[in-house]
């Protein structure tokens, strides 16, 4: 019995070649796919709402390498509405106008000097 050698060549060519071609595409879609998953990690970062600046009455108690200050002291800062609530799970700052008035700020910013 004689092969049909057109046919045998075609059926090598597709099982080598088609093979080898479906596991580039393939890998080609992994590859998309992941890179996908990788940019949607930083989709909520980067489309997060743009919060208003808020004012905190900080405090800089322990933070001797940021501010030269080992002591309890306070200052009033200007920070995005996003860092907020970082600000005072951090530090205890109080938000002006919600938790502390702003003249309670300044006496905090600013205490009284005994004579």
């Amino acid at each position: 019995m004689v092969r049909n050698s057109s046919y045998t060549h075609d059926f090598n060519y597709n099982l080598v070649y088609g093979i080898s071609m479906n596991k580039t595409i393939s890998l080609a879609a992994i590859a998309m796919f992941a890179v996908m998953m990788g940019l949607a990690a930083f989709a909520p970062a980067a489309l997060a709402e743009k919060m208003p600046k808020v004012v905190l009455c900080h405090n800089d108690e322990g933070e001797d390498g940021i501010h030269g200050t080992d002591d309890d002291s306070w200052s009033k800062i200007s920070v995005s509405g996003n860092a907020k609530q970082k600000h005072i799970d951090n530090h205890g700052d109080l938000e002006i106008g919600v938790d502390i008035t702003e003249a309670e700020c300044d006496a905090l910013v600013n205490p009284p000097v005994a004579p």
